[in-house]
């Protein structure tokens, strides 16, 4: 096994090597000297579970005739209007309750339960975001479990050097 995992770390697997480590790791059976590694087989395992969905792109297809055939005639009478209906709609008469809120649809003038409404709103946000969060806690498991490895290695060069310096001597 502990050739497997040196050939592991190396990227000289196959993914039959790959998924017997696996299998080995998920079994409970890991030897002591293994199991600095078993956290790092699992953020693995629970990265393999998760299933990310790409954002659907609306792709938009236009002819260049077709904005060729748009003249800027057409284009300074829509920005007329829109600015002509903008003016209306900003320099109305009619009162506007200020404090209020939609929700469903509904007008709801009641300020505190707007409050709480938005607050539920930003709890369930929060939650997601936490729950988005949990891969990189995952990695810093592994990155914490990895440290040892890093002594070991620093100890073995450490060693290696003294050997070489007993060696000349």
């Amino acid at each position: 096994m502990n050739e497997l995992l040196e050939k592991y770390f190396k990227g000289e697997t196959s993914l039959q090597e790959e998924n017997h480590l696996k299998m080995y790791f998920k079994s409970g059976k890991v030897k002591a000297e293994h199991e600095i590694y078993r956290s790092m087989f699992d953020a693995f395992e629970e990265e393999s579970q998760v299933v990310m969905s790409a954002p659907k792109r609306k792709v938009i297809d236009l002819k260049q005739s077709k904005l060729k055939r748009i003249g800027w005639r057409s284009i300074s009478i829509s920005g007329i209007a829109a600015t002509v209906l903008l003016a209306f709609w900003l320099f109305r008469t009619e009162p506007v309750d200020a404090d209020y809120a939609v929700i469903h649809g509904k007008r709801i003038n009641n300020a505190a339960y707007a409050q709480q409404m938005a607050t539920a709103k930003m709890g369930k946000v929060n939650g997601i975001l936490a729950k988005s969060m949990k891969p990189m806690q995952n990695i810093q498991k592994v990155k914490n479990s990895l440290e040892p490895i890093n002594k070991i290695s620093d100890v073995r060069i450490n060693l290696e050097n003294i050997q070489d310096k007993l060696n000349f001597k």
